[in-house]
């Protein structure tokens, strides 16, 4: 659906490419937009920095964040929130969802932040059949990098 590389998109440009064309013609594309929307909601709430990776194909979803500041010694509702994506929220939101928590250089978790930032790289920048494709980024914070 999107070329290789990260694509910094609105919710609003995510639905209007991976909803609105195929009106008429899929039943459960739109309810799954509903689900990322309140999925978003709910983390914008809690007044997250983060991005949230979107894999168009299937609507599956990362948070990534800076894991000392968002959940080590953030807020309750962040750290809820956080939880709350880890749970995952496949069953309620029509949203698989996963945390990618990152840690500063000095931090004894940081090259474990690393390994798995490659990792969900790697996964989600490959179709089954190992061709190269996009991944969707939504910043929480309302800046694109």
């Amino acid at each position: 659906m999107f070329p290789l590389g990260f694509h910094h998109l609105t919710m609003e440009d995510v639905e209007q490419y991976c909803v609105v064309p195929f009106a008429g013609i899929s039943t459960t594309r739109a309810p799954i937009m509903a689900g990322l929307k309140q999925f978003v909601e709910r983390l914008v709430n809690a007044n997250l920095t983060a991005e949230v990776w979107i894999d168009p194909n299937d609507v599956d979803v990362i948070v990534r964040c800076d894991a000392n500041e968002m959940y080590d010694f953030g807020t309750v509702e962040q750290r809820e929130a956080l939880d709350w994506v880890i749970v995952n929220q496949k069953s309620t939101l029509k949203c698989d969802s996963y945390t990618l928590f990152e840690y500063p250089p000095t931090h004894p978790l940081h090259k474990e932040g690393h390994w798995w930032y490659s990792y969900w790289h790697v996964k989600w920048g490959f179709n089954r059949a190992e061709d190269p494709k996009g991944i969707v980024v939504i910043s929480l914070d309302g800046t694109a990098p």
